[in-house]
C-alpha cells in the first residue's frame, strides 16, 4: 500500500492528548496531508481511547505521555496491545514533551512505530510520518496471517514480495523466521534470523534467538547473545533479565537477584524488569528486595488494566512470611499490621468479590502466626463456606489456591501443599515460565523449613516431657523455651510452660526473663479461651508469688 492509499483509507486516526491546542494542532496537519477531516478522532484520556478502539478501526493512532490523573500513554498503549484492541498494522506514534529516559525507556518496550518529541510542526510531520507508516503499510497482508497463526501462509506469501527492496525483505525473512520456530521447524527458524544480525532488525533477531536458545537450555550461546545484545542501551535491561533468567534456571539465586537488581537500576518504570525482580527475590527468600519490588510494580500498574488483586494478594502473602521469620509477636505484629492497612487499600479499590477469598486466607495465616488460632480457624472455615457458596466451588487464582493450602497446612496438617509441589515436579524446568519456576522455589523452601520447625517443636516437646517424667524441670523448660522461640506458637507448650515454670526455672534467667515468658503465654492462651487448661490456675498462683519474691 502506498502512503496516499494509506492516508485515503476509511480507517480511522486517533489523536490521544489532554491538551486541546495540541489535539486540534495535530489534526491541521493531518487534514493538510490529505487525511479525511471526519477520519481523525481525539481522546481527552486513556477511557475514552480505550472506547473509540473498540468501536473504531484504526490505522493510526498518536499517543501523548501525560494523559491527566488517569493512565498515562504507555499504560494506554499496553493495554491496547495486550487487549488486542489494534489491528497488526495499525501504526503507533509516540508524541510528547516527555523525552525523560524512563518515559523513552517505557515506550521503547511498547515497539511504536515513530517517536516525536513536542512542539511538533508540520515539515517534521510531513517528512517522517511516511517513513513511520512504511512497514506495516506494506506488510499488513503478512502481519495479519501471523497474527492469525496462519505460519506456512506467511511463508509462502512472504516469497512473493519485491526482492528489490533489501528493508522489506529483512521484515518478511524475520516474519518467516519465526513462523518456522511457531511450527516447530527450528533449524531453518534460527538460521534465517542469524543471517539478519547485522542488519537493521539486528535487536529483533537477537531477541527472537536468544528466548529460543534459553528455552532449548542452550545457556552458553544464550550468554554469547546476551553480550552481544547489551551492546545497545534500550536493550541493556532486556538483555540482563535474561542474563538473570538463566542464573535462576542454573540454580544461582544469588547471581540472579544481583543481575536483576542492576536491570532495575537501568529501567526503574519497567513493569517487566520489576515484575522479574520480585519474582527472584521471591525465589531467593530476599523479603526485603520482594517487598519494595512488589510496592514498585503496585506504584507502576496503579490505575492501568495490570492492576490487579493478585499484586496485593502477593505483597500481604509475602508480609506474612516476612513476619514468619521473626520470632518476637511484637515483630510479627508490626509486619501483620502493615498487611491491615494493606487491605484498607485493597477495599477501596476493588469490589468485594474480588478479595474477599483472598483476605480471608491471609487473615487466616495472620492469626495463627500469632497464635490465634481461634480466629485463624474462624476464618478458615469463613472461606470455606465462601468458597462453597461461589460458582461451583472454584477456587480462586494459583496464588489463593497455594496461600489455602498453607493455611491448611499449618491450621489442619492437611498435605495439599505437598501434592501442588509435587505437580510442579512433573514439569521439566525448560518447560516452565519464570513465574511458575519461582513460584515452585519460593513455596518449596516455605515448606522445607516449615516441615523442619514442626518436626523441631515435636522433637523438643518430647524430650521435655520426658525430663518432666524424671522431675528434671530445668532442663525441660529450657527445651520448650526453645521450642517457643522456633514462632509456631504450640498452645501446648505455652501450657506447659506455666505449669512447669513454678516447679524450677533455669538457674542462669533473671526476672525480666521469666516474666517476658510469662506474659508470651498468657498472651496465646487468652486469644485461645476455649483452650485454656484450669489445671494450670494453682501453678500460675505459685508463679506469680515466685516472681514477685524474686530480686
Amino acid at each position: 500500500m502506498k502512503f496516499n492509499e494509506f492516508v485515503n483509507s476509511k480507517k480511522s486516526v486517533l489523536i490521544i492528548d489532554d491538551c486541546p491546542v495540541y489535539r486540534t494542532a495535530l489534526k491541521g496537519m493531518l487534514v493538510k496531508m490529505g487525511f479525511h477531516n471526519d477520519n481523525v478522532l481525539f481522546a481527552a484520556d486513556a477511557n475514552s481511547a480505550l472506547q473509540i478502539a473498540r468501536t473504531k478501526e484504526l490505522k493510526l493512532v498518536f499517543f501523548d505521555y501525560n494523559l491527566g490523573d488517569s493512565k498515562n500513554g504507555i499504560q494506554l498503549l499496553d493495554e491496547l496491545k495486550s487487549s488486542k484492541l489494534l489491528p497488526p498494522s495499525c501504526v503507533l506514534v509516540v508524541v510528547t514533551g516527555d523525552s525523560s529516559k524512563g518515559v523513552v525507556t517505557g515506550f521503547a518496550e511498547q515497539d511504536p512505530d515513530g517517536y516525536l518529541i513536542k512542539p511538533l510542526n508540520y515539515v517534521t510531520l510531513a517528512d517522517r510520518l511516511p517513513r513511520f507508516t512504511r512497514r506495516k503499510r506494506e506488510l499488513e497482508p503478512l502481519l495479519k496471517m501471523y497474527t492469525a497463526r496462519e505460519y506456512e501462509l506467511v511463508i509462502e506469501t512472504a516469497k512473493q514480495y519485491d526482492s528489490t527492496n533489501p528493508e522489506l525483505m529483512q521484515w518478511c525473512q524475520y516474519l518467516s523466521a519465526k513462523s518456522y520456530l511457531k511450527m516447530g521447524d527450528a533449524d531453518v527458524g534460527v538460521s534465517l534470523l542469524k543471517s539478519l544480525l547485522g542488519s537493521t532488525l539486528h535487536t529483533k533477531a537477537l531477541g527472537v534467538l536468544l528466548r529460543h536458545a534459553i528455552q532449548h537450555q542452550h545457556y552458553d550461546e544464550a550468554q554469547s547473545l546476551i553480550s552481544e545484545l547489551e551492546g545497545f542501551p534500550f536493550q541493556k535491561p532486556k538483555a540482563m533479565q535474561y542474563a538473570a533468567e538463566i542464573a535462576l534456571r542454573q540454580d544461582n539465586k544469588p547471581k540472579a537477584l544481583a543481575i536483576i537488581n542492576e536491570a532495575v537500576k537501568l529501567a526503574p518504570s519497567s513493569i517487566e524488569q520489576v515484575g522479574t525482580q520480585f519474582q527472584i527475590a521471591c525465589a531467593s527468600g530476599d523479603f526485603e528486595t520482594g517487598l519494595q519490588s512488589i510496592n514498585r510494580v503496585i506504584r507502576l500498574t496503579r490505575d492501568s488494566f495490570r492492576e490487579h488483586i493478585d499484586l496485593y494478594f502477593s505483597k500481604g502473602s509475602m508480609l506474612l512470611d516476612a513476619a514468619e521469620q521473626e520470632f518476637d509477636i511484637k515483630e510479627r505484629s508490626n509486619y501483620i499490621n502493615q498487611l491491615l492497612k494493606l487491605a484498607i487499600t485493597w477495599r477501596s479499590k476493588f469490589l468485594k468479590k474480588y478479595y474477599i477469598g483472598a483476605e480471608l486466607l491471609l487473615f487466616a495465616r495472620a492469626h495463627a502466626l500469632l497464635g490465634r488460632y481461634e480466629k485463624a480457624n474462624q476464618s478458615l472455615e469463613e472461606y470455606e463456606q465462601w468458597l462453597a457458596e461461589s460458582v461451583a466451588g472454584k477456587s480462586g487464582s494459583q496464588l489463593e489456591q497455594i496461600e489455602y493450602a498453607r493455611v491448611l497446612h499449618r491450621l489442619r496438617g492437611e498435605l495439599s501443599l505437598v501434592k501442588m509441589l509435587k505437580q510442579f515436579e512433573t514439569i521439566p524446568v525448560a518447560k516452565m515460565d519464570m513465574r511458575t519456576l519461582c513460584v515452585k522455589q519460593y513455596y518449596g523452601a516455605w515448606y522445607g523449613q516449615f516441615s523442619a520447625k514442626t518436626k523441631l517443636v515435636a522433637q523438643l516437646k518430647d524430650q521435655a516431657l520426658a525430663d518432666f517424667a524424671k522431675q528434671q524441670f530445668e532442663p525441660g523448660v529450657k527445651r520448650l523455651s526453645k521450642a517457643f522461640e522456633v514462632g509456631l506458637y504450640d498452645l501446648s507448650i505455652a501450657e506447659l510452660l506455666l505449669k512447669n515454670l513454678s516447679k524450677a526455672w533455669p538457674q542462669e534467667w533473671d526476672k525480666h526473663t521469666v516474666s517476658s515468658l510469662v506474659a508470651k503465654c498468657k498472651t496465646l492462651l487468652q486469644d485461645n479461651r476455649s483452650l485454656i487448661n484450669t489445671d494450670i490456675s494453682s501453678e500460675m498462683t505459685v508463679l506469680n508469688r515466685q516472681l514477685q519474691l524474686a530480686s
